[in-house]
């Protein structure tokens, strides 16, 4: 609404499901990254939010067998 970029994230193929929502909250001067019901994954810097994404989507899709 107050015109920060919003890029949003699917998984699931032809039944996708909203994985995140990241925004760029410029008063905070920091990104966000929320979850299918709004609340706050990460913030922090866009390198930071994506590498946290990043490892949450390997881990839903069993790559990181830790």
């Amino acid at each position: 609404s107050d015109g920060d970029p919003v890029f949003e994230m699917y998984y699931g193929g032809a039944n996708e499901k909203l994985f995140s929502k990241i925004i760029r909250d410029r008063k905070k001067d920091e990104f966000q990254a929320h979850d299918s019901d709004n609340k706050i994954i990460v913030s922090g810097t866009l390198n930071h939010v994506m590498s946290v994404l990043d490892e949450r989507l390997a881990t839903k899709h069993g790559e990181n067998d830790d």
